[in-house]
């Protein structure tokens, strides 16, 4: 835990190969090696025979994930987790089934209930939520949460995309080509 140094007993330890170092003409796919462990009640975790340069993603219930990118060489590598806070808010109108995704955070998305509302985690520091409903209309709205805090009554309002159009002049006068 980033706020208290205790460890976090049962967070989930993965490691993927750094995707710079795959080839530009691929994807990450399930064939890839990947790595997993579950932190004691010490917080302490192993990952073996790994190798190369790796990202590796602690994770935790009630927490933000945390990320680092290593070399396989290391022999030690400590993740800080900090404590996550919660947004939650309305979206209006609502026309129909909706979600709600962080563009930080990997891009979490959550499903707004039937009556509008949502609840998502978030970690520390400022948030671009999008909201979308089945109709196409979308908003969007800047959050800040500080860790531990429950960000209330968020109001994210969708509109209908629009349209802007025109005619480009030089000196006043419409081009014509």
């Amino acid at each position: 835990d980033a706020s208290t140094r205790q460890p976090i007993g049962g967070a989930l330890i993965s490691a993927r190969q750094e995707l710079a170092l795959r080839s530009a003409h691929r994807e990450l796919s399930a064939a890839d090696d990947a790595w997993t462990a579950v932190a004691d009640s010490l917080g302490r975790y192993r990952l073996e025979g790994v190798g190369g340069a790796l990202e590796v993603r602690a994770t935790a219930e009630g927490f933000a994930d945390a990320e680092e990118a290593v070399k396989a060489d290391s022999t030690t590598q400590d993740l800080a987790l900090e404590p996550a806070g919660f947004i939650e808010g309305e979206v209006r109108p609502l026309t129909g089934a909706a979600t709600v995704k962080d563009m930080r955070d990997d891009g979490r998305t959550v499903f707004v209930n039937a009556n509008g509302t949502f609840r998502m985690m978030a970690a520390p520091g400022p948030h671009l939520l999008v909201g979308e409903d089945a109709s196409g209309a979308n908003g969007m709205v800047r959050v800040n949460v500080a860790a531990k805090e429950t960000v209330r009554g968020v109001q994210l309002t969708l509109g209908r995309p629009g349209k802007i159009h025109g005619t480009a002049a030089l000196g006043g006068v419409p081009a014509t080509c």
